[in-house]
């Protein structure tokens, strides 16, 4: 995913050193034997955000002499903080309760089993007092009563310039987890004395995932990444004076790419982060990785090599967006952006003339070279904010989508779309990939419905501007 928009964070100069080691923290122990011979292959992956990015504190290098330094000790900065459970805390800023629903049954409450390892980190500001968390592990019953379990990483980003701090964006992962004996090379370890350490698995059954949290009035914008059918409720709660905010959503399963470049192989000097000889990863979002993925991905016959189920969102505050007007922060959540791309945008989707634009990429064909490699997108807006930014009346929203290839094709369709408990919803399946940009803009204006035959054949086109398809004729009269 898409774990740090690198752009956003250029002034910390910590973030390039932990992206260069990927996220190399004491809560995961890390087996590696590097092979940095002229003649070894060089494997390069693209990967899913990662669970041990830590939390730190790091105000600007410049103005902070400190060995070890406070975020007072800057006039600006920034970092990452883990959000802790309500039920430690004040209630504010925090994570309310996680449930799951497998199959038919209904939604049940994960039990809180134990925290990870990990370096805490609290803010004290005259507006943000927050508490630092970590990564939790919870527990529930599977069908037939053995335990199940669950790592959870849920934080926000927070920055401060010439005032108090103050929450940012937001990113959460949820991903099965199996016990393990003692760390590994991708253990997360609990805290407790006996220390029990469990690896990361996919999710083996369909399932269904809600998270509830408390967050600030002021954290809102589009919630970005993988999960499928998701669905937003936002509440002002007047006790904390925050928003509850609950998501619910499935897992989704989305395509991978790993290579071996071998070692005869030119490098280009222009991708400086890629170290002949060695194993190395880099993050499937779009946050400037697009000259390392198109050199590897020529050596992957345009075959997906792998596939892995995830639970996994981030979102940031619109305040720099074009649709900041209408996205008002106060409000909370304004969207979602959701795909299995194998490659997408970080950054919020765009709003230019009238459309919401997003990028994808990926490979074309399944690992077997044969069958086509399908993808998705969902995106969501809520109502309110979407008819103020098309300045629509309540009459039902229909969308027009464009879809252009890397090779310049467009293909343009008008659909109704769902509108239902304060959201627009839109699904745009069956997509092949390559480089694709997506276009997509709303109307209230009501369809028409036309006529068309062919042959004996007849079929009903419904669509703002309906035209019958190739191959078609209008039936007139």
């Amino acid at each position: 995913m898409h774990f740090l928009n690198l752009k956003k964070l250029s002034a910390l100069a910590v973030v390039g050193v932990l992206v260069a080691n990927f996220f190399v923290t004491s809560a995961r122990a890390q087996e590696t034997s590097p092979n940095n011979s002229a003649n070894a292959s060089t494997r390069i992956t693209f990967v899913e955000q990662p669970i041990d990015f830590p939390s730190f504190i790091q105000p600007n290098f410049e103005n902070c002499k400190k060995v070890t330094c406070d975020w007072r000790d800057s006039k600006f900065g920034g970092g990452f903080i883990d959000y802790p459970l309500c039920e430690k805390v004040d209630g504010k800023n925090c994570i309310k309760s996680i449930e799951i629903s497998t199959g038919k049954s209904e939604f049940s409450k994960l039990t809180f089993y134990d925290e990870i390892m990990w370096k805490k980190i609290n803010i004290a500001s005259p507006t943000l007092q927050m508490k630092g968390g970590a990564p939790t592990i919870w527990t529930s019953p599977d069908e037939n009563g053995n335990p199940r379990y669950f790592l959870s990483k849920i934080f926000s980003g927070f920055t401060w310039r010439n005032g108090d701090p103050f929450l940012d964006k937001i990113e959460m992962r949820i991903t099965p987890v199996t016990p393990v004996r003692g760390p590994g090379s991708v253990a997360y370890c609990t805290s407790r004395n006996n220390l029990e350490c469990f690896h990361v698995i996919d999710f083996q059954n369909q399932a269904q995932l809600r998270v509830s949290l408390s967050t600030p009035i002021t954290l809102g914008g589009f919630f970005m990444g993988r999960m499928g059918n998701p669905i937003v409720k936002q509440t002002l709660d007047a006790k904390t004076k925050q928003n509850a905010i609950e998501l619910t959503a499935e897992p989704i399963k989305v395509p991978g790419m790993s290579v071996s470049i071998p070692y005869n192989v030119n490098i280009p000097s222009n991708l400086e982060f890629v170290r002949r000889g060695e194993e190395q990863s880099y993050p499937s979002y779009d946050g400037g990785w697009n000259e390392i993925f198109n050199f590897a991905s020529k050596f992957a016959n345009d075959r997906v090599t792998s596939y892995s189920t995830q639970w996994s969102v981030y979102a940031m505050s619109p305040g720099s967006t074009s649709y900041a007007g209408c996205a008002r922060p106060s409000s909370g959540f304004i969207g979602t952006g959701t795909t299995n791309a194998m490659r997408y945008d970080f950054n919020p989707p765009s709003f230019k003339d009238g459309f919401f634009t997003f990028k994808l990429s990926g490979l074309h064909y399944q690992p077997d070279g044969e069958n086509l490699e399908l993808g998705q997108y969902e995106l969501m807006l809520n109502s309110e904010f979407a008819r103020c930014l098309y300045r629509s009346s309540k009459a039902p929203l229909v969308a027009t989508i464009e879809i252009t290839s890397a090779n310049g094709q467009k293909n343009i369709s008008t659909t109704t779309s769902q509108e239902r408990d304060g959201w627009f919803k839109l699904r745009i399946a069956a997509l092949t990939f390559s480089s694709k940009t997506i276009k997509i803009s709303l109307t209230s204006k009501a369809p028409k419905t036309i006529q068309c035959k062919k042959g004996t054949a007849l079929k009903s086109v419904v669509s703002v501007k309906p035209t019958c398809p190739k191959g078609w004729t209008l039936v007139t009269g």
